[in-house]
């Protein structure tokens, strides 16, 4: 899972197109330190919500109703967004505003015959294509965000 191979304990991570939370769940779990969980649809927010509590994440998992990253502040370590393909070419140009530098993007949802199409975009926006998983006609991007210029290491600690 791509999850376990990143995430390291106390990560930012920004679950976009939540839709029952699983993803939010996991990155918990697996140590993150915050999750921010977003889906357009109230009925997918009303289900992550009872998800998150039912798992015991609620102290870490932030649910909440919204269109991709508008009206999010801050960067994350990682960034999960289970979208069409169509959509992830709207959404790729706003990442890099919100991923830290050299931050983790995990573009899944993507049918085989758009995956170059995605790959381009991510491209022309300063993402590195790091790997691509398939299952099926099914596509994950593991992507790179551009890497801070002009600054020292990040802290890890606590913010």
């Amino acid at each position: 899972m791509v999850l376990e191979d990143h995430l390291h304990g106390g990560e930012r991570v920004f679950d976009i197109g939540t839709g029952s939370g699983i993803l939010s769940i996991a990155a918990a779990k697996l140590g993150a330190g915050a999750v921010l969980a977003v889906d357009v649809d109230p009925v997918a927010v009303g289900v992550a919500c009872q998800n998150v509590a039912y798992n015991g994440v609620a102290p870490r998992v932030e649910v909440r109703e919204g269109d991709l990253l508008g009206g999010i502040e801050g960067r994350a370590d990682v960034i999960l967004a289970n979208l069409t393909a169509d959509i992830h070419l709207d959404f790729l140009p706003t990442v890099v505003e919100h991923i830290a530098g050299g931050g983790l993007i995990v573009a899944s949802g993507i049918v085989a015959d758009r995956q170059i199409e995605v790959e381009a975009v991510a491209a022309a926006c300063g993402l590195h294509v790091d790997e691509v998983r398939r299952n099926a006609e099914w596509r994950c991007l593991q992507l790179t965000g551009p890497r801070a210029s002009g600054s020292g290491p990040r802290s890890s600690g606590g913010g």
